[in-house]
């Protein structure tokens, strides 16, 4: 596995180098992991676990971010926003989450109960708002900021809030809250006989 990753690894600098594509690679491939990548990481994170309030604990785990066109494409590729579904339901493909969406909004109480927003900007914007308002002078929550020093002489910031820590990430890797069997409307697509998949 090593030795074929290597191969790997030294193919693609051949062609880079043969078909002088480096510049091309550092610009359109490496700038964007390191850059916007870790943006819309954060962002994603922050929608789906942050500031999360059902009046039932078994929903306020994690929310649920339908991505529009534009977002689906650039922020939540591979149906990444149906984030309860996929905790709920760990073994439904991601091609399947839209289906099981669907199947569980016919449900009453998921459908009562379930925090689902219709774009990132309104789930980042959710976020937002409960924070500001937990962080208010008073709702007896603090934003604690601590400014600590490293061995090499070096400083950083570290913040931590109970608004965006505790409890939603305890209860997201609690296993009472994962279900083993989905409905069959979103198990995997049945394979041919030549093993690909139907679509």
């Amino acid at each position: 596995m090593v030795a074929a990753r290597i191969a790997f690894y030294v193919c693609v600098a051949w062609a880079l180098t043969v078909f002088s594509a480096w510049y091309a690679f550092l610009l359109f491939w490496i700038v964007p992991y390191c850059t916007w990548h870790i943006v819309i990481q954060y962002a994603r994170i922050i929608c789906e676990h942050s500031a999360v309030e059902s009046d039932d604990e078994e929903y306020g785990i994690t929310r649920t971010t339908i991505p529009t066109m534009i977002e689906s494409i650039l922020i939540l590729p591979c149906n990444v926003g149906y984030h309860i579904e996929h905790h709920w339901y760990p073994s439904v493909p991601f091609y399947r989450l839209p289906d099981l969406h669907k199947e569980l909004m016919a449900r009453e109480g998921f459908h009562r109960h379930a925090v689902v927003r219709r774009s990132i900007l309104a789930s980042l914007g959710e976020c937002v708002v409960r924070a500001a308002a937990c962080l208010g002078p008073h709702s007896g929550r603090s934003l604690n900021l601590h400014l600590e020093s490293g061995s090499d002489g070096s400083a950083h910031l570290s913040a931590q809030s109970s608004l965006l820590t505790g409890r939603n990430k305890s209860l997201a890797r609690n296993p009472k809250y994962v279900r083993e069997t989905p409905p069959t409307c979103c198990l995997p697509m049945p394979r041919r006989v030549d093993g690909s998949t139907r679509f």
